[in-house]
């Protein structure tokens, strides 16, 4: 209690389960009024969110294989065994992870509360709660799946869905506080009146009841509907029709278009990598990540500071650009890294394609994001001029220096021939290595164009011409950074041994 006490409660309690769960449950005990149940909502919804997300995500990452193994599993249960079998997995999945959380906020406020027995009403609400998500999220996990294989137009926008999921679940945690106070007057959170229902007479039995109801309609629904889509899904080939041929239609995506400003070998490099990243784009997980992380730091300065702000905007677009395939080179090629180095400049291509694929979109994105944020935002002409100009400084140094860190940390792990048309995410080290570095130098010019006006009274030169030099300063320590990590990144290429 004492080391929450040194905290500012209000808004932290909100967001964490634990210590917040706690202090409420002292508040209860000391006044006899409970007046957390909005928040214990909010609290509910996320979590019920936060399971549905993980058992479609995990359904649908063994999708490829998915029909081979149930095809197997087939010859030796019914449908609705398996489907059985993958409720109670994905159930133990949720109560390693979201459970732990949930139980360990109820016995906190039952502690706090010093009533053990509202820990039972508690646990048991939290327990209907995971039980009751898994069975709502794998018949939509199991649709999902076989529409992907039934409907060729729906499996062409899953990376969409996908990518939309990620970053809708990466600002649900970002913006904690606001999730809990919206998702609080949703149906999800009506568990919360559940597990309450001991604590406070406001809690409504209607809403217990629904929740108490979802259950054994969800669970007959999976033993039932879900287990024939599953046996339906399991058994049919992408295409939809159920005999083992695939349609495969072109990604669009053709190398004469880079030609016209790259050389030929390097927009095969380019136009490589972009399919490579379209056929998985798991490997953007962290620049989806870090957007609405990176964005909510920057919000609060560009209400206060437009013109820093918008810096920001420039230096983080530029940032995120890195976060991509250039963070794991090595470990993206797996065994076909052997190709480049027994051919003539293959690793300078290699290399070079890599950076360019990265750059040439970045480098327009970063761009637009700047222009759009600073006409929203009001500031000069001259303020977003110079901003566009850090942030497609950036966006280059990015490019090489994450490739170069990448070499350094490569990633490894689920690299294999057959696997290789896909890449893999980069290695943790290599992700903060990287930030350190790109912020390390973006952040000092964005301060060097604070100071302008006072530099210019010091030294007497124009406000242009020191706003200029600053930029000039940065783009001479890019080149460094940017040269330097080339050298490192294509040495370390050309220094591979074969096994």
């Amino acid at each position: 209690m004492a080391i929450v006490g040194r905290l500012p409660i209000t808004g932290y309690r909100e967001v964490w389960p634990t210590a917040g769960a706690f202090v409420f449950g002292a508040e209860y005990a000391a006044t006899g009024q409970f007046t957390a149940l909005g928040t214990a909502r909010g609290v509910a919804g996320m979590a019920f969110l936060v399971v549905l997300f993980f058992v479609v995500t995990r359904e649908l990452r063994g999708g490829e294989r998915a029909g081979i193994d149930e095809e197997m599993n087939l010859l030796l249960a019914s449908p609705r065994e398996i489907v059985v079998a993958k409720l109670l997995m994905h159930t133990g999945t949720a109560v390693r992870f979201v459970g732990t959380v949930l139980a360990a906020g109820s016995i906190s406020f039952a502690l706090g509360a010093g009533s053990p027995v509202v820990a039972l009403g508690l646990l048991a609400g939290s327990a209907l709660l995971i039980v009751s998500a898994v069975a709502v999220a794998f018949p939509v996990a199991v649709g999902t799946q076989y529409s992907f294989k039934r409907f060729e137009s729906v499996r062409k926008r899953r990376r969409l869905l996908g990518g939309t999921l990620t970053l809708g679940f990466a600002t649900m945690f970002v913006m904690a506080r606001r999730a809990v106070l919206t998702f609080s007057s949703f149906p999800l959170g009506w568990y919360a009146d559940l597990g309450f229902i001991l604590v406070t007479d406001a809690v409504s039995l209607t809403h217990s009841f629904v929740v108490v109801a979802i259950l054994p309609l969800a669970l007959a629904f999976n033993l039932t509907v879900v287990s024939r889509i599953g046996e339906l899904s399991w058994l049919t080939e992408p295409g939809g029709d159920g005999l083992g041929t695939e349609t495969r239609s072109s990604d669009g995506i053709e190398p004469k278009a880079v030609e016209m400003v790259v050389s030929q070998a390097t927009a095969a490099g380019i136009t490589t990598t972009w399919r490579r990243v379209y056929r998985n784009p798991n490997v953007l997980m962290y620049s989806l990540m870090f957007i609405p992380i990176l964005g909510v730091a920057i919000l609060p300065v560009l209400n206060t500071a437009p013109s820093v702000g918008l810096s920001m905007v420039a230096i983080t677009g530029a940032a995120i650009v890195g976060l991509g395939p250039t963070l794991n080179p090595i470990g993206n090629e797996g065994a076909f890294i052997q190709v480049p180095l027994m051919t003539p400049q293959g690793c300078r291509h290699l290399l070079a394609g890599l950076i360019c694929a990265v750059a040439l979109p970045g480098v327009l994105l970063v761009s637009l994001a700047t222009v759009i944020a600073g006409i929203l935002l009001d500031v000069s002409v001259s303020v977003v001029a110079g901003s566009v100009t850090i942030g497609v400084i950036l966006v280059i140094v990015s490019s090489v220096s994450s490739a170069a860190v990448g070499i350094l940390f490569p990633q490894y792990e689920g690299t294999s021939i057959v696997r290789n048309r896909g890449m893999q995410a980069p290695q943790t080290e290599a992700v903060m290595i990287y930030l350190l570095a790109i912020f390390g130098l973006g952040l000092p010019t964005v301060y060097g164009l604070q100071m302008v006006p006072y530099i210019s009274t010091a030294t007497g030169i124009s406000q242009p011409l020191t706003t200029l030099s600053v930029l000039v300063v940065t783009a001479l320590a890019a080149a460094i950074v940017s040269v330097g990590s080339w050298r490192y990144g294509l040495g370390k290429l050309q220094a591979l041994e074969i096994d």
